[in-house]
């Protein structure tokens, strides 16, 4: 077999490899929507979408989106609303607190990294309450459950660098180096 030949191969079967790699690192969220009522506890009627990870990379981010609409009995409460994932790392605030409109959506997100590999459980929290803050009382109490995805216990990033090593030497291994060389030999500046 060409010698030339085969350093081509292993330049392609590498920069293939490391191009797998980037992409497996890319992988976007895997999201599950539920829509449901308001449970007759929180004592106003509404409609609730909810939008919870279900797979994630590790150390990749991910959000978790609450879209909650009241009738009319919900004017002059409060929604407060509470995500507790001690396995992740929050990038908003635990809790949030939002005044209840008639007819108007309340929008609110949580944007959580996983800090470990495998199950992650967690709960999420929706409480509503008087607008003087005296009674509150919960009418939600939703386990989030999250599989975190890795590449043989690494982390994305690691993969990342990975990957860019081993295009670097692919590069090599295919005589790019050589090509560059003999086209700065032939055009020497003066």
């Amino acid at each position: 077999m060409n010698r030339l030949f085969l350093r081509r191969l292993i330049a392609v079967a590498a920069a293939l490899s490391a191009l797998a790699l980037i992409a497996l690192t890319l992988q976007p969220p895997v999201y599950k929507m539920v829509r449901q009522s308001v449970a007759p506890s929180a004592g106003f009627e509404g409609e609730m979408q909810l939008i919870i990870p279900q797979v994630v990379m590790f150390q990749s981010q991910a959000s978790l989106q609450v879209q909650l609409t009241a009738g009319a009995d919900a004017e002059g409460r409060m929604l407060r609303a509470r995500l507790d994932f001690p396995a992740a790392s929050l990038r908003s605030p635990g809790e949030v607190l939002a005044p209840l409109t008639v007819d108007q959506p309340v929008h609110l997100q949580w944007q959580l990294v996983p800090a470990e590999r495998g199950e992650l459980r967690g709960t999420l929290w929706l409480f509503v309450q008087s607008t003087d803050g005296a009674e509150s009382s919960a009418f939600l109490s939703l386990p989030v459950n999250i599989r975190v995805m890795d590449f043989l216990g690494f982390p994305p990033s690691v993969l990342r660098w990975a990957a860019a090593v081993g295009l670097f030497f692919a590069a090599l291994s295919s005589g790019l180096a050589g090509w560059i060389k003999r086209k700065v030999q032939l055009h020497p500046e003066t």
